[in-house]
């Protein structure tokens, strides 16, 4: 009745994108040799650092600055890890208690980057990151600021592969010996003809459907950040005497990264590092005499080289001549935080001035917020007609968003020929995100015949734009044999495909593979690793794979305890299967004290979730009064439940039920033709009960 469970979305309940995506595939976000890794309250402490280090030629990459729209976040951190050399972590009393941070970590050992600890408080480090961080040689930037980057910067300098960029760290030394240039006069842009993005320019975003309730541990970023400074504050600031080195003030010199805000960035620093030299004024914003459509070019732009600030700009010069698109976009920075302190509600006012001029996107962001709860109570209805506003107008991810409502009951009544009709019109026209709906409904015989060959060509048409959810799936159906040859070697081709985007689904399941050798060598410590890369996105799948290890006592010794708090986390994130495995052993008293009752209960939550082993459970409880009275027909009535979900234990045990005449009438017939068909199935209960009574199976 236990058991690693196929792995997520084996047969996939379409479970929403697990962050923004546009339905467009893009490549993914910039990587640097240098990962700056900071709790979101040390947002400005973490881009001073980050300023810093790039004005003395080194490349970093900084979650809040280097995603972008319809990036998924989790990914995206995932992909930058791995592509770096080194993570910098911005050390303090947040990001000791942020379990966000300590999983960054984690994923930064098992990628073998160097972590070199800045401490910006005089702060001990818990025994979690005391143990990961026991031999690392710590930075302390609030004892003298200018001596602890020269001295991280002569760390940096002994790792191979990210030597600064010779031409701007001689920049800098030269502006060591000089003041900071005066901010050249204003230009007025050049007019442009009036042109459409080009085709490097990402699609307006928009959001595909997020889960319902996030996982715990994925931050929702509920709590704003810090605003950045802006270019004015940075002006007053300008004017104020330098602090003291240990209580340093990172408000006064976090700035955006580039337009006026990089005049401002050299000022501050500038201010910092030498306060006795003269700080000019910042440049004057641009122009108002450009065209709408010409700012709304130059605020792509700048949002395309991750200028958030200067793409603000220009985007509300583009804004307050009625473009709606630049509304939209400045919803979007607002929504993210980009440029801009987080504000949902100011992004949901930008949202609906841009919908008020028709702007389909716009009308598809603001459903999804009110369908996330994003700065407004969670309303399924108004975001159901929202997505139909944008829908009816032809908007591609508004009709895939509004399909992911119909096929859940969200706001409308549950209807899967309507979930394919909106999912259908986004596929044709070339929608990944909607072909992977489809295939997912084909699947599983959702408001259609199951059809296993449809599921597989809709995968494999998602999946060859990059889809990663796709990718996974489509390695899931070379792995079981899903209308075509079981090709475990294909399915890990996929399987890669998408892990090697940061799909957390894929990375578990190659897990799987190593765990039982399935088309590769059996190995433990390998299937070990790629179920922790998971559990570093949260991947409630991945988390109840250890546990089963722990379980097992495969590749770690055995520990029941263990393997009972693998199983907890990824129950408490909803995961039907550990549910069912935790039962099992609060029913044995293995790891956990003996609690039938509490066994009952976690059985019955993975039953509602449509787990095929919790039935059975619940029907031995039943079978053996084990916390309930014993009842033969509620046993029989959960065992034929299991058995309809393909269960053979269940079926195993119905056959003991009439050969023993317990509930039922006795029935040797009924019984050896209930455990055949287990036997059938490969039980070794039914096959040995057969060999015994029958003489041969």
């Amino acid at each position: 009745m236990i058991a690693d469970r196929a792995p997520e979305g084996e047969a996939p309940a379409n479970k929403p994108l697990s962050s923004p995506d546009t339905g467009y595939y893009r490549p993914h976000p910039m990587t640097a040799s240098i990962f700056i890794s900071f709790a979101s309250k040390d947002r400005a402490a973490a881009h001073t650092i980050c300023d810093a280090l790039e004005h003395r030629g080194f490349d970093c990459w900084i979650a809040d600055r280097d995603i972008g729209p319809g990036e998924n976040f989790q990914i995206s951190i995932v992909h930058a890890i791995r592509s770096a050399k080194v993570m910098i972590l911005v050390f303090s009393a947040n990001s000791n208690n942020s379990e966000e941070i300590k999983k960054e970590v984690v994923l930064a050992g098992q990628s073998r980057l160097i972590v070199i600890p800045v401490r910006v408080e005089d702060v001990t480090p818990d025994e979690a990151f005391a143990y990961e961080l026991a031999t690392r040689q710590w930075v302390d930037l609030f004892e003298d600021w200018e001596q602890a980057v020269q001295r991280l910067v002569r760390q940096l300098d002994t790792v191979a592969g990210i030597k600064p960029d010779p031409v701007v760290a001689a920049s800098v030394a030269a502006a060591d010996l000089a003041p900071p240039p005066t901010a050249p006069p204003p230009t007025t842009p050049l007019a442009q003809p009036v042109e459409t993005p080009p085709a490097v320019t990402p699609p307006t975003p928009v959001i595909t459907p997020r889960p319902v309730t996030p996982p715990p541990q994925v931050s929702t970023a509920a709590t704003p950040p810090p605003p950045v400074a802006s270019a004015a504050a940075s002006a007053t600031a300008s004017a104020i005497p330098a602090p003291p080195p240990k209580k340093l003030d990172w408000r006064l010199i976090a700035l955006p990264a580039g337009g006026v805000g990089v005049i401002a960035l050299g000022l501050v620093l500038w201010l910092v590092l030498s306060p006795s030299k003269p700080v000019p004024p910042p440049g004057p914003p641009p122009a108002s005499s450009t065209s709408a459509i010409d700012a709304y070019n130059r605020g792509t732009e700048a949002y395309n080289r991750k200028d958030y600030a200067d793409a603000l700009r220009w985007f509300r010069q583009s804004a307050d001549q009625g473009n709606s698109d630049a509304q939209n976009y400045i919803g979007w920075l607002y929504q993210h935080g980009q440029g801009v302190a987080q504000d949902y509600g100011e992004a949901l006012r930008w949202y609906r001035m841009a919908a008020g001029l028709g702007n389909l996107a716009a009308e598809n962001n603001i459903g999804a917020i009110y369908e996330n709860g994003w700065g407004v109570p969670r309303d399924y209805s108004q975001a159901v007609q929202w997505y139909r506003k944008s829908a009816d107008g032809n908007d591609r991810m508004a009709q895939n968003n509004l399909g992911w409502m119909y096929q859940n009951g969200y706001g409308v009544t549950k209807d899967y020929a309507e979930a394919m009709r909106w999912y259908r019109m986004a596929a044709d026209a070339g929608t990944a995100a909607a072909q992977n709906s489809v295939g997912d409904l084909y699947l599983n015989g959702w408001g259609v015949a199951k059809d296993y060959a449809q599921a597989v060509q809709w995968y494999r048409k998602a999946a060859d734009q990059g889809y990663s959810d796709a990718q996974n799936n489509l390695g899931q159906a070379y792995q079981y044999g899903w209308n075509v040859a079981q090709d475990y070697g294909e399915a890990l081709v996929w399987y890669r495909k998408a892990a090697d985007q940061g799909n957390s689904a894929a990375e578990s399941n190659i897990g799987r593979l190593y765990a039982h050798g399935w088309g590769v060598p059996m190995n433990y410590g390998e299937a070990m690793r790629w179920y922790q890369m998971a559990v570093a996105q949260g991947n409630s799948t991945a988390e109840n794979n250890i546990g089963f290890l722990y379980q097992n006592g495969w590749g770690v010794a055995q520990d029941y305890g263990q393997a009972a708090g693998w199983y907890r986390k990824a129950a408490d994130q909803g995961n039907d299967m550990a549910q069912n495995n935790l039962a099992w052993l609060y029913q044995n008293g293995n790891g956990v004290t003996k609690d039938y009752g509490e066994a009952m209960r976690l059985y019955r939550l993975s039953s509602d979730q449509g787990n095929e082993y919790a039935p059975a459970g619940i029907g031995w409880l039943y079978q053996n009064g084990l916390g309930v009275p014993q009842d033969y027909g509620q046993a029989l009535q959960w065992y034929q439940k299991a058995a309809n979900l393909g269960n053979d234990d269940a079926e195993y045990d119905i056959g003991i039920l009439y050969a023993n005449g317990w509930g039922v009438p006795s029935d040797m017939n009924q019984a050896k033709a209930w455990i055949k068909k287990a036997a059938d199935a490969g039980n070794n209960d039914a096959k040995k009960w057969l060999n015994t009574h029958v003489g041969a199976y």
